[in-house]
Order: C-alpha cells, then structure tokens, then sequence
C-alpha cells in the first residue's frame, strides 16, 4: 500500500498531539483511592517501593521485611523516581503506567507509518490502540504489565524497521528495548522475540538476513545483555541459592509450569480478543477476503504468532500479558480495512450499534441514579460520534478518538464516583497489618499512609504483627479466619477502631456488590504472644512535640553471627508510657553484621510532648541484642512523612 507520508517535523508534532490527547484522557482519576485498580497494584506496585523508599535500598525490592527477588526492579525504580519529584500518592505510583500507554499510543503510530499506512490510517491504528479495553483501562494501573507491554512495542517497531526496510542498525534499538524489558519480566523478551525471527527468517527463506544482520545482531544482544544482567549478577552475589530458587525454580517453572487453574489456549485467545474490544468485530472482519498477504502483512502474523506461543506450554494466562500484540493486530486492521466489503460494513455497523447501546446505558443509569451526570452527558456524546463515524463509514481515527474519550469518562469520573475500594482517612493513621488474602479489598492503603505495610497470613506473622501492637485491617468474609488463628494462639480481645464499606456500586440510591471492611484494635496479648529472650531499657526520655530522625545503636551478641538468614533477628521499640505512641520497626541480620554497633534508622513524628521509652527485644532465642544508645535529630514533618 504505497502511500506519501509527512515529513519529519510533521511526524514528531503529530506525535506529541497524540501523547498530549492520550495522557489528558489516561490522566483524571487515577490519583483517586476509589479508581480502577487491581490486585498486583496494591500487593506489589504499592507496598515493595515504599518499603524500598523507607530503607533506603534502591538496589534490591523488599516486601513484609524480606528481599522480593520475584521480579526485576525496573518498576519501582520508576515509581521511586515519581515518588521523589511529586511526593508519595497514588497519582505519583500510576504515572509511570500512564506515561507508558501514552508512549505505546505513539509507538502505534510509527509503527503505521513503518509498515504503509498513510497518516489517516496510521492514526486511527494508535487511536484503536489506546482506546482498547485491555489498554485503556490496564493503562492506568500500577501494573508491571504496562511499561513493559512498551518496550515490547518498541521492540516490535525497531525489528520491523530492521526487517522489513532492511535498515539493520535498528537492531540495536531492538537489542536496547529487550534489554530494559527483562529489566521488569527478565523472560518475556528472549521468548518473544527469538521465535518471531526464526519464524521470519523460516516464512520469507530469506537465508542473507544472517550475513547482512549479523554484526546489528550481535550488537544489539550485547547492548540487551549489558542492560539486563548487571542487577542480576549483583543479586546473585548477595543472595546466592535464595536468588536461583526465587528467580528459577519460583518464578521461571513452578508459577509458570506448574500453577494450577490452568486456562486452555481457545479460552485465552477469547480473553485477548476481549481485551481488544470494542474494536473485535472489525479485526475479526479483515481475517478473510481482501487485499493479498503482503511482506507487511506476514510480519505482523509472525510476531502475533510468537507472542502466543509461550502460552501453548505456560498455564499462567491472562490478556494483560499480551497488549504488545495489540498495536500490530490494529495495524492489520487498517492496511485491510475497505469500506466497500460487506463484512467490514456489518462489523462496522454492529460495532456502532454497540457504542449506541453504551451510551444510552452510562446516561441512563447515571440519571436514575443521580451521580457524574456531566461526565455521563460526554461519554454518551463521544459514544454518538463514534457510531455516527462507523455507520457513515468515516474515518476510523475518528470513531477511535470518540471511543478514547468515552472510556476516559468512565475510567476517570464515573468509575471514582461509585466509591470502589475507597477506604477512610482513619485507616492508614497508625501501625497496621493487613490481611493477606484482603490486599484486593484493601486497595489503597499502604499509599494513604505512605509506607510499606506488614502483611499476616498465617499464626507466625500474625503473632508478629500483634507483638508490635499494630491494628488489623481485614474484609468481613475474612473474619472467620481471623478468629480461627486467634484461637490457635489462645484468643485474643480486640475492639472495632473503624469501618467503612467498599464495593463496585457505592452511590446512596444504589447498593450492589457491597463489602464491610474493619480495622481492629485494643487486642490484648495472652500467654504464647511474647517472643523469648532478654529486653534492655535504657532512661526514659522527655520529648517535644514535633518530627525527628532517630538514630539507634545496637550491637548482636551471644553467636548471632553463626545465622547469616535475612529473617528478622528482632526489633526496637519506641513507646510513651501511657503506650498512645508506639514504633516498631524491624532489625534485620545483615544490617547488625555490617558494623558493631550498628545504628539503625527512622523516621518519628510526635503530636504532642511525649515520655518516651526504648527497647531492643530479639525474636529468636540463643543470641541478645544490646541496646547502645539513641538520638533524636529535628526534621521537617514534610520529610518524616516522606520517608515513613
């Protein structure tokens, strides 16, 4: 399909529109606790970098006081980097995920460009992108998925620009892109992208591609491998046997190969073709018929191919892991869309009797029920001009702008208006451990307060986490286990602190899908709590209301070098003596190693004059902990709270 496209300055201002249009879209709602969210967002994207942040430790990932090896660090160091410039909120730990769409939107767009669309069509192919379900609304979560559905795009254009133009030095570009993606999946790279050239190579028999590529290639390996292995290597030297485990006999075969629950490949493709909605129905139209299969065509059967061939042996699935895949499947789309066939005419037609369907639904259901009546007013009118553009048989660019803006309505204003996983202030306002199993139902809270928080999940880290006099936070279907492992450690009295309800609807007229979470307090500690081993005093002290860095001296004694482990050895604690104050942070083996005495530091903030004891209480019997000496430096609370 030879076609004139701009020139450069034209591209690049083309390009920064469409960043704009897309980050102004993906942008409202996403600072918002009752946003579209997702379990991963607040498991991991939320607690691993505050816990990094609070450590100080930009190098290796900890979770609930453990190295979490589990994935490469890419992802929080982004988020890290957001917290820094626009301090810790949940509109900082999503940009990074935003920022990433709104770059795959304009990847898609030279991508086009790449493989023969003209400018129209191009656009509209970035515009279908980015207003896809599975894009649209991953997009605007903390997700892992995200970013790296980015650099994968990035390296699909750089190959396509090496393959299909012959241009090798894109390998490089290639090599870079593979490089920073293994930096957050260190697999999903090798796998997709060796099997797309082979099976290229094996399609077009174009056996001169090794002698022409060959020094490109290996450039671009290098370049993948000096970008993806350093953190690697350094971890394995730190960590030794607990990074091959995490990494290879964890991660690389038994979640992938041995998960239960596993998802035939028939229902999977479903699941992307779902993803890609509500565009399904015209690239479900440009499978048959049409135009021949073109070099451009094969290359985007062949990468789509080798994105899903892990899957036939993986049985971990799911669609997010794919959006890569969407921007070339939306570039088939336009270079085999015509107007004038029949199947793409009923496709477009459906397709706009379904964007009516919505309309008349958000503006129906928001005006029966009383709630974001404007935003309603905009979904339903962009929904109209999207359908008025298929049943015209208008561009697609503008049926894509319209789809884009109805779903960032919904996404950004409609949505946050029901109240999902909204919890109240009260909750994240002292020491809190959360229940395992509820981080779904919990979604917000280690951001609202601004620090990494203690999971329990079974009698060990629940026994740990009332030790520390910390409340628990937990959904109702969670409180029969709750009591069942209060019982097992001789039961234990609490009283409610707060409650609040969550769920998908949340508008006073309106209450479906509801769920009462609580946060307990007051539990009492009977025989069994209290960890053995000796605790050490030191003078009580008068301190001013106010924000202090506090400075601990701690020295290990009685054989404790003989457990080099990365569990918890212990802790210190810092409480008034009417116990209304209380910190409780961890001490860790490898830092009391490092020197003798170690000083072990964090952040306090007193609301008032306080007396304040000291602590220093071991965890495990067979060694002691010594208690030096503590310091108390005046900060600014702005910086206490952002290294809590």
């Amino acid at each position: 399909m030879p076609s004139i496209g701009p020139n450069r300055r034209e591209k690049l201002l083309l390009s920064l529109a469409l960043g704009l249009f897309s980050l102004v879209l993906l942008a409202p709602g996403i600072g918002s606790p009752s946003s579209f969210t997702h379990y991963m967002e607040h498991a991991y994207s939320a607690p691993i970098p505050l816990e990094m942040l609070g450590r100080g430790d930009w190098a290796t990932p900890w979770l609930d006081g453990e190295p979490h090896l589990l994935k490469p660090p890419l992802m929080w160091w982004l988020i890290l980097a957001s917290y820094k410039f626009f301090g810790v909120s949940l509109w900082a730990m999503r940009l990074p995920a935003v920022l990433s769409t709104a770059g795959a939107a304009v990847a898609a767009l030279w991508l086009g460009w790449t493989l023969g669309l003209g400018t129209s069509r191009a656009l509209a192919a970035a515009l279908l992108t980015v207003s896809s379900a599975g894009f649209f609304s991953s997009g605007r979560i903390a997700l892992i998925d995200v970013p790296l559905s980015f650099l994968m795009i990035l390296a699909f254009y750089a190959l396509s620009r090496a393959l299909v133009k012959r241009e090798g030095r894109w390998l490089w570009a290639a090599g870079a892109a593979s490089g920073l993606s293994m930096m957050l999946k260190w697999p999903v790279a090798p796998a997709v992208l060796l099997p797309a050239l082979g099976l290229w190579i094996l399609w077009q028999r174009d056996w001169k591609l090794f002698k022409e590529m060959g020094a490109p290639a290996a450039g671009g390996a290098a370049l993948c491998l000096a970008l993806a292995l350093p953190w690697n290597i350094e971890m394995a030297r730190l960590y030794g046997k607990q990074y091959w485990d995490v990494v290879f006999l964890g991660e690389m075969y038994s979640v992938r190969f041995l998960t239960s629950g596993h998802i035939p490949l028939g229902v999977f493709i479903l699941m992307c073709l779902g993803a890609v909605l509500p565009w399904t129905l015209l690239l479900l139209s440009t499978i048959r018929g049409g135009r021949s299969i073109e070099p451009e065509d094969k290359w985007i059967l062949t990468w789509t191919a080798a994105a899903l061939l892990p899957f036939l042996v993986q049985k971990t699935k799911t669609e997010r892991y794919v959006l890569f895949m969407i921007p070339g499947l939306m570039v088939w789309l336009l270079r085999r869309w015509d107007w004038g066939r029949r199947p793409c005419l009923w496709a477009a037609r459906l397709t706009a009797v379904l964007f009516a369907a919505m309309g008349a639904l958000l503006l129906g259901f928001s005006w029966r029920f009383g709630f974001a009546r404007g935003a309603s007013a905009v979904a339903c009118a962009a929904a109209a001009v999207s359908a008025w553009a298929l049943l015209r048989g208008k561009d697609l660019a503008l049926a894509g702008g319209g789809a884009a803006v109805l779903l960032s309505a919904v996404f950004g204003f409609i949505h946050p208006r029901l109240g999902q996983s909204e919890i109240p202030e009260a909750a994240a306002s002292g020491p809190v451990s959360v229940f395992a199993r509820t981080y779904h139902g919990l979604a917000c809270l280690p951001v609202l307060a601004k620090r990494s928080l203690w999971s329990f999940k079974d009698i060990s880290s629940l026994r740990l986490a009332l030790a520390r006099g910390h409340d628990l936070a937990l959904c109702e279907e969670d409180m029969p286990r709750l009591e069942a492992l209060l019982e097992a450690l001789g039961g234990a009295g609490h009283r409610v602190k707060a409650e609040w309800t969550q769920g998908a609807f949340m508008n006073r007229s309106l209450g479906l899908f509801r769920r009462r979470c609580f946060l307990l307090s007051g539990f009492y500690s009977p025989s069994g709590f209290e960890p053995p081993g000796r605790r050490f005093f030191e003078p009580r002290l008068a301190v001013k209301a106010g924000s202090y860095l506090v400075s601990v001296s701690l020295s290990c004694e009685d054989g404790c070098e003989k457990d080099l482990g990365f569990k918890e050895m212990g802790w210190i604690l810092l409480r008034s003596l009417d116990d209304r104050f209380r910190v409780h942070p961890a001490v860790y083996k490898r830092e009391l190693l490092r020197a003798n005495p170690y000083w072990y530091t964090w952040p306090m903030i007193l609301d008032k004059d306080e007396v304040i004891e000291a602590q220093a209480q071991p965890w495990r019997e067979g060694y002691t902990l010594n208690f030096r000496e503590l310091r108390l430096a005046p900060i600014p609370r702005a910086l206490a709270l952002s290294l809590r």
